[in-house]
């Protein structure tokens, strides 16, 4: 059983469309004024368009894929790894929760549906009882 985070901020199409029309346009200024800079910043910009990220939990810990066409990347905070996780709530977002998670010295802030977040904090104390889990006041 697993929980999917929600998306933070969704892009827009039109935001997506004028990232195309720029990227292009740097790439054919780049090729016409024979500057390789522009050439590569253009081809930058289209293709971070064509990434996704899809953040989820399960019972191995949390797993990010990163994927680009057929090319994919997983990275997976095990249970066992995390030390801390705390619960932070805003106004802004009733619907969702941000649940911060702390391995090593790193950190993620990851937004779960509210009425998932006590199950996710289960599975995890149920994986490793050790992880501290504290809720932080709402902003």
């Amino acid at each position: 059983m697993g929980y999917y985070a929600l998306e933070r901020k969704k892009i827009n199409k039109s935001t997506k469309q004028i990232g195309v029309f720029l990227g292009a346009g740097l790439f054919l200024l780049g090729i016409l004024r024979g500057y390789p800079y522009g050439m590569f910043a253009g081809a930058a910009i289209i293709i971070s368009l064509m990434f996704r990220k899809i953040v989820y939990i399960d019972e191995t810990g949390l797993v990010t894929k990163y994927s680009f066409f057929k090319l994919v990347h997983t990275d997976t905070w095990r249970f066992d790894e995390i030390r801390n996780i705390h619960k932070e709530l805003d106004q802004r977002r009733p619907e969702a929760a941000a649940l911060h998670f702390t391995r090593r010295s790193m950190s993620k802030m990851v937004l779960f549906r509210k009425e998932d977040c006590d199950a996710i904090v289960k599975m995890a104390k149920s994986a490793n009882p050790s992880i501290f889990y504290d809720e932080l006041p709402e902003k």
